[in-house]
């Protein structure tokens, strides 16, 4: 089974290239000025540019390291890197990004961070950026400038209105019946004639709980600025958004930048298609500009709207692809080898 892995490396990297030479080629008339446009941009401001991308993923890891810290584990920043490359590339090609919460846990366990703990720290993450963008969504969108904004903005304070209920409520449940939860995974642990595998799960899943009401409850200095991080990971974004705006000569005010960038935010979020691409570029470049479609291509604001994405996620698909194959390859399989050597040793 090994050798078919490196197959498989080369298979989902070249689907995923071969989905954005698609991607160019159907859409080229809004494709074939761009190099031109990009030409224009001074090296002032692609350092600008490098700066805010950094702060982005600077942000993103002070998010994971500091709830690990809460939990009392210390992540590293290769480590740390390589589980955010991991985290972004399953995000954009699964439908709901469902599947970047076992891809990071998978990440960080193999880095030597336990499974309960990176669980914890990898759902805390995802659930107070959620929480966040959700609220300063919801601000925008009442926001008294908001008259610039898209009229079909109008209820999107629903959408961002309901995730902050759902999560709140998820860590009032976590906290408040995390006594009852361990007691009830205790129970099935201990039921005569259980699976091992079952097991496995209900100590997880105790463990995991246990984790999650550690940082619900905490009054450490790190869980305070994880919130900071997360904080700081949407302004980071919306400076990136300005730059871009400014050098492709958006005329648009910081004030007008945040709101707009941080409603791109939340159309990522609650995006129901893979890694919201299309989605998010063009709700980004209509909120720039709601008379987008009326114009020439390729406009300046569909140009600042796919440059955000690739800056601030596209730039990790294929290095997190590619790491996380990787892992696969050099790592997965040593469970699978070892449960074998103990069924033979077993016989």
């Amino acid at each position: 089974m090994k050798k078919w892995v490196p197959i498989l490396w080369i298979i989902v990297l070249a689907v995923m290239f071969g989905g954005v030479v698609f991607a160019v080629i159907k859409f080229w008339p809004y494709f074939k000025q761009f190099p031109e446009m990009v030409e224009k941009v001074p090296a002032t401001g692609w350092l600008l540019m490098g700066l805010a991308t950094s702060l982005c993923y600077l942000m993103d890891y002070l998010r994971l390291y500091t709830l690990l810290r809460v939990l009392g584990h210390r992540l590293n920043l290769w480590a740390g890197l390589q589980a955010m490359a991991v985290s972004e590339f399953a995000s954009i090609v699964t439908p709901t990004a469902e599947l970047h919460i076992p891809a990071t846990v998978y990440v960080l366990v193999k880095k030597h961070v336990p499974v309960a703990q990176a669980t914890a720290a990898t759902v805390s993450k995802t659930l107070y950026i959620l929480m966040w963008v959700s609220l300063f969504g919801l601000v925008a969108v009442n926001f008294p400038g908001h008259a610039k904004l898209p009229h079909w903005f109008e209820h999107y304070t629903i959408y961002c209105s309901i995730p902050i209920g759902l999560i709140v409520a998820f860590f009032f449940c976590i906290v408040f019946f995390a006594v009852a939860i361990n007691r009830a995974m205790r129970d099935r642990m201990e039921m005569p004639g259980i699976k091992p595998w079952k097991k496995r799960v209900f100590r997880w899943l105790q463990h995991s709980t246990a984790n999650l009401a550690v940082i619900g409850t905490s009054t450490d200095l790190m869980h305070f600025l994880a919130h900071v991080s997360a904080i700081g990971y949407i302004f980071a974004y919306c400076v990136l958004g300005y730059v871009l705006s400014y050098y492709f000569d958006l005329h648009v005010t910081f004030v007008h930048a945040l709101l707009v960038f941080t409603l791109s935010l939340v159309i990522i979020y609650i995006g129901i298609v893979p890694g919201s691409i299309g989605v998010a570029e063009i709700g980004t470049a209509l909120m720039l500009d709601p008379n987008l479609f009326d114009k020439g291509v390729p406009h300046p604001a569909l140009v600042v709207a796919i440059l955000l994405r690739f800056f601030s996620r596209y730039l990790m698909l294929f290095p997190g692809g590619g790491i996380f194959l990787h892992i696969v390859y050099t790592e997965g399989f040593k469970y699978f080898e070892r449960r074998a050597s103990q069924r033979m040793a077993a016989k």
